[in-house]
């Protein structure tokens, strides 16, 4: 896994990913942890940079 293009704007960060060949767009937004050791980015989107479809098999 390849990670580049990192891009913050306010709380959304934009990430693209090269899995087994294909490129991805991610777009996860940080959330302040409610309580020690919680979560702190939700996954909320990603796309296939060449189709536009939404095609990861694992997720």
């Amino acid at each position: 896994m390849e990670m580049k293009d990192f891009i913050l704007n306010g709380d959304i960060l934009s990430l693209q990913v090269k899995i087994n060949g294909d490129n991805y767009r991610f777009l996860v937004r940080w959330k302040m942890p409610q309580k020690p050791y919680d979560e702190t980015w939700k996954l909320e989107g990603y796309i296939n940079v060449v189709t536009g479809e939404k095609d990861l098999t694992e997720e």
